[in-house]
């Protein structure tokens, strides 16, 4: 079987020049690729014919390296119209019998398709950055919103009436009635303030743990009347081994997902099961409410910040839910 017919039938493009640089071997893909007969570019320096950018290298250091180690790897770029095309090329020095180098073979392999996935991987990974950096600021600034009007319409309302009691008891010193009831507004006020402090950042998580911390908000939850909260039972949950990040993540996940049952699943029971496996952190949020078609209803944003918050810490997130039959979240993130 002769060389040439093996070469022709190799589809990657296979090229060898002399120590000169000059072409001996040009297969059937060279011919594909470049565009040229065997016979065209015969004898002919390879630089004269084949046109490409070195990516991996500058063809100068790539044509030192080959000569000083008798190998070179990496990755060029060429344009055949329209088309933009990668090649890898693996070239090393051919030796005779005797050991002395007589020229060197290069073979290239179109590695395009895994370049232009590679790349849409990069794009996709962009994407998502800016979209979980959107989320983030519109989730500040949906708390923001929130803080304000607190502030001004409950807060500001009850100093409002203070201030007016005060001018009537400044101009009235005998009557004690607007004086009690300024201390009670005041007692209001401090009641309100520590309590948006408290959703600002929940001295239980920091001095108590996550565990206590959820308690407390389910409590709260409970005590309302508008939901009945179970919390299952916490196993393996050393919380020492998780990171302050992972608990303050997993208490915002757990508050977005109640608020969103408040708002949106009429529910009457939801469960909330934390549980610790292999180094990592396994969250169950379980409501009975009426629950929605996945693939008809666009993910409000609510789920949105909970599965952005789960990417941005690298865990995974599973959500399984139909009309009428209520919504299951499972999400699961490292310790650390």
């Amino acid at each position: 079987m002769e060389p040439a017919f093996l070469l022709d039938n190799i589809r990657d493009v296979v090229i060898s020049t002399d120590l000169s640089y000059l072409i001996r071997t040009w297969n059937k893909a060279a011919e594909e690729m470049f565009g040229y007969k065997m016979i065209e570019v015969l004898n002919k320096p390879i630089n004269d014919v084949v046109s490409y950018d070195f990516i991996t290298d500058s063809r100068e250091i790539a044509w030192q390296t080959l000569q000083r180690e008798g190998k070179w790897k990496g990755v060029m770029f060429l344009k055949k119209g329209a088309r933009e095309i990668f090649l890898e090329c693996n070239s090393s020095s051919v030796k005779d019998p005797e050991g002395k180098v007589r020229g060197f073979v290069s073979i290239y392999r179109d590695i395009t398709v895994q370049k232009n996935l590679e790349k849409m991987l990069v794009e996709e990974e962009v994407r998502k950055k800016r979209e979980i950096i959107k989320a983030i600021m519109e989730a500040q600034e949906k708390e923001r919103r929130e803080i304000s009007s607190e502030l001004h319409d409950n807060v500001n309302q009850i100093l409002t009436t203070c201030k007016l009691f005060l001018e009537i008891a400044r101009n009235n010193p005998a009557d004690a009635r607007f004086i009690d009831g300024c201390y009670q507004n005041i007692q209001i006020v401090i009641e309100e303030i520590r309590n948006i402090s408290h959703n600002l950042t929940p001295y239980t998580l920091k001095d108590l743990g996550l565990a206590a911390a959820l308690h407390d908000i389910v409590q709260k939850i409970n005590q309302s009347g508008k939901l009945a909260i179970r919390l299952l039972s916490f196993q393996n949950l050393k919380e020492e081994e998780i990171s302050q990040d992972i608990k303050l993540a997993v208490f915002r996940i757990i508050q977005e997902k109640i608020s969103n049952v408040l708002k949106h699943a009429q529910a009457t029971e939801l469960k909330i099961g934390l549980s610790v496996f292999e180094g990592r952190l396994q969250v169950l949020l379980v409501d009975n409410g009426r629950g929605f078609d996945e693939k008809a209803v666009k993910k409000g944003m609510g789920l949105n910040n909970i599965q952005n918050r789960v990417e941005y810490y690298k865990g995974a997130f599973h959500l399984k839910t139909a009309p009428g039959e209520g919504c299951e979240l499972r999400i699961e993130l490292p310790c650390n």
